[in-house]
């Protein structure tokens, strides 16, 4: 459940049928991987278990993650005097996707605060260049995953993005912010398609 919430940047469920159908996808995931296999779970220590039980990816619907308000918008930050700084050589549209460098930065502790006043011109360090540097490049490479055609080079390219953010982050961390922002950037999308229709 940790993981879920964490993925969808919230602190509890917000609905009783949200926390059904997330505790229905755990318990799913726990019969069809866990439960079957008793013995290798009776022959296992506390800590083989806990390396066993985090290695097991559930994929969370998507669906119910969509109908989530995220922080993280195209609109909720304005990237205005950084450019030349830490992004030189942007175009308009990787300008859009400087916000979602915030499912990258969370996770190692930095804090939304600081983002935007980075983000509003104020002196940043070279750790903190470095690191909006390494995340967006994550975010463009899902930008490119997301819109493609192709199912097969859309793995490849997310491929690339998981090594890229396991520079930084632990495995199950990266696994997770990948899809928080593959569910923010579907967001967008829809929302844009909507607004030019």
């Amino acid at each position: 459940m940790g993981k879920y919430l964490r993925i969808a940047n919230k602190n509890e469920f917000e609905t009783n049928d949200e926390a059904k159908k997330i505790i229905g996808q755990i318990i799913k995931t726990w019969n069809n991987k866990i439960a079957d296999q008793k013995e290798k779970l009776d022959t296992l220590d506390e800590a083989a278990k806990t390396g066993w039980f985090n290695s097991i990816e559930i994929k969370f619907d998507l669906m119910v993650m969509e109908k989530q308000n995220p922080i993280i918008t195209a609109e909720s930050v304005s990237p205005i005097g950084l450019v030349d700084k830490i992004f030189p050589e942007l175009s308009d549209s990787q300008l859009d996707l400087i916000p979602f460098c915030w499912v990258f930065l969370e996770p190692l502790g930095y804090k939304y605060e600081r983002m935007r006043e980075v983000l509003s011109g104020i002196d940043s360090t070279e750790i903190e260049i470095e690191l909006f540097q390494w995340s967006l490049e994550i975010v463009n490479i899902v930008n490119r995953a997301v819109k493609i055609k192709s199912a097969l080079m859309a793995e490849e390219i997310m491929d690339a993005a998981y090594d890229l953010a396991c520079e930084k982050l632990d495995k199950g961390m990266a696994k997770d912010a990948i899809l928080q922002l593959q569910v923010h950037l579907l967001k967008e999308i829809k929302k844009k398609e909507k607004n030019n229709s």
